[in-house]
């Protein structure tokens, strides 16, 4: 086959756009005959006249500052440089719905990634975590970007005309209940499932148009159909060690039986998923979860007969770890010799893989022996420990083979001074997502250590 030049591709590139705009009968700001308009479409930067600049297929307003952006607009570290993203561009619910070298942020726009400020477009942008993402000052509330669910509108409000509708809150029997159509229960205005098997008023049938929902509420909804699916997103709090969530499908009508799929929101990877056999069946998976991380909710019908109803309630339990985050030697918490410490083995998932879950402690030890004891630990895993010094080479390990069971180690120092204790797990990691009510021993059980001399 012929190799063609790189002319030829772009020469090719133009032709396949211009008469897809012809097929399509579009206009608009992609398909327009005037080249001097943002979201013209680009091969190359020669197709976009100055100050425009070609990025991820368009010609793109090019920005120093937030003000040279048009209203929706961000301005982001584009391919060639710094472009205001348009705003077509910028929703999102998922990494791969955004521009190359994006990622979708917790308030489901499309940003730039950083670890620092001066990682990010303008000086006015800051680098927030967790997502390590850019945002202006505009787009955050107490430091932290403005999620869906903080709007008017969002989670737990009653939409347009029907009040704010939350868990015990008012509502009518028709609220929407805020994006994707879900009817906050408990309220005093009404039925808490509307119609079932009427036609949604707001689909959320898919995963890139979930329903914003709200850790806690209880909501009702209804599966209108064998195909229908229910997608919900969350966000986890920022607490600083995380914690888990419970998710409850309960009071399904006997029209049908339920699947339930976790999912995080940053892959969609399947967490954990559980099905019904039995019509009006109860359905409940967990997980852990990172701070802040994003998750989604598919409810789907495994067996039906009819429109079925049910009611989805997420419970969060933030977990009392005051020494997270403490996952890698440079993030080390300070212990005292002979003061026992309680924390927890534990880490959520931020995507298909689970985190780091391994705890480091700093400590400041004399000359002579020393010993570092791990004792009730979770039943559901086996313990080893580690002995560092300041320039993180290894002193001593010890490890158990029993789940449940202690660990102790002891070595003579010869130099008195700043040392590093690693907690973590001899028998790796059991899954930390499951399907049905019992949590995993880790979830609630924290282990002791001591370090004494």
């Amino acid at each position: 086959m012929k190799r063609r030049t790189m002319n030829e591709v772009v020469v090719a590139a133009r032709i396949a756009a211009a008469a897809a705009c012809a097929v399509l009968g579009l206009a608009g700001a992609g398909c327009s005959g005037d080249k001097s308009v943002p979201g013209t479409a680009c091969v190359v930067q020669s197709d976009c006249p100055s100050p425009l600049a070609c990025s991820y297929g368009r010609c793109h307003v090019a920005c120093r500052e937030a003000r040279d952006c048009g209203p929706g607009q961000t301005c982001v570290s584009g391919a060639s440089g710094q472009i205001c993203l348009l705003v077509e561009e910028s929703s999102c619910a998922l990494n791969s719905m955004c521009p190359l070298g994006l990622v979708c942020a917790q308030d489901l726009k499309c940003r730039s990634q950083c670890e620092e400020p001066r990682d990010c477009a303008t000086r006015s942008q800051t680098c927030v975590l967790p997502d390590k993402v850019c945002a202006e000052p505009a787009d955050l509330m107490d430091d932290h970007l403005v999620t869906p669910g903080d709007l008017p509108g969002g989670a737990g409000n009653g939409g347009a005309g029907a009040g704010t509708g939350g868990a015990g809150g008012s509502g009518s029997a028709t609220s929407t209940g805020g994006a994707g159509g879900a009817i906050p229960l408990g309220g005093t205005g009404g039925a808490p499932v509307a119609s079932c098997g009427a036609p949604e008023t707001a689909p959320n049938d898919t995963f890139d148009k979930p329903t914003a929902y709200a850790l806690g509420a209880s909501v009702g909804a209804c599966l209108e159909n064998e195909d229908d699916h229910d997608f919900y997103r969350f966000t986890a709090p920022p607490d600083a060690a995380g914690g888990y969530v419970q998710v409850a499908v309960t009071d399904v009508s006997t029209k049908g039986s339920l699947k339930v799929r976790l999912l995080s929101a940053s892959d969609t990877a399947a967490l954990e998923d559980n099905l019904t056999p039995t019509r009006g069946q109860s359905n409940y998976v967990y997980a852990a979860v990172t701070p802040g991380g994003s998750y989604l909710i598919d409810v789907s019908a495994y067996s039906f007969d009819a429109a079925t109803a049910y009611k989805l309630t997420v419970t969060y339990k933030a977990l009392a770890d005051t020494y997270e985050p403490n996952d890698s030697r440079f993030d080390a918490k300070p212990i005292a010799v002979g003061t026992p410490v309680s924390a927890y083995i534990f880490s959520g998932f931020p995507s298909v893989m689970v985190a780091a879950n391994d705890d480091y402690y700093k400590v400041t030890l004399g000359a002579g022996t020393a010993t570092v004891t791990v004792d009730v630990f979770p039943t559901n895993l086996s313990p080893e420990v580690w002995l560092y010094d300041k320039l993180g080479a290894t002193v001593k390990s010890e490890l158990s083979t029993t789940r449940g069971s202690g660990v102790s180690l002891s070595v003579p120092l010869a130099t008195a001074g700043e040392y590093y204790v690693r907690v973590g797990t001899y028998s790796g990691y059991d899954k930390q997502a499951g399907a049905g009510v019992d949590l995993p021993d880790n979830f609630t059980r924290p282990y002791q250590l001591t370090v004494s001399q």
